[in-house]
């Protein structure tokens, strides 16, 4: 919900442990104009709560905190909120092929090149709309 914000910005949400990672991650969508706001989270309870609260509209979700159920965890996330995109960060193939069995709005592997991270992050917010 975008509660009267103008439309091109964009809430979003790290869902990763306390880290490197998760440090990188903010700081790359901290770049992007039309992020406006991001938050974090450590496992998928505390991500649904915000989730539910804060109606982000963009989810990186980081497969490690899944443990091997991607395809649960990112069910959970698209029925408590339809329009959210989310986007699976994977370390290898096989979490890759679960990440899109998942329905994944994108994948990335963790470590990808800025450009390739900023392209999937860019393409999918022309498609956000408020709710």
């Amino acid at each position: 919900m975008f509660d009267g914000k103008p439309e091109n910005h964009a809430p979003a949400l790290i869902v990763a442990s306390p880290g490197r990672i998760r440090d990188g991650l903010r700081t790359m969508l901290r770049a992007i104009p039309r992020i406006e706001t991001v938050f974090q989270a450590s496992d998928g309870p505390a991500a649904l709560q915000i989730i539910a609260e804060r109606h982000p509209v963009l989810v990186l979700l980081d497969s490690k905190l899944a443990n091997n159920d991607i395809q649960s965890v990112s069910r959970q996330i698209k029925a408590e909120s339809p329009h959210t995109r989310c986007i699976i960060l994977v370390d290898d193939a096989r979490q890759k092929w679960m990440a899109k069995v998942a329905d994944a709005d994108s994948v990335l592997a963790i470590g990808c090149p800025a450009g390739e991270f900023f392209a999937a992050v860019e393409q999918l917010l022309p498609q956000l709309e408020p709710v």
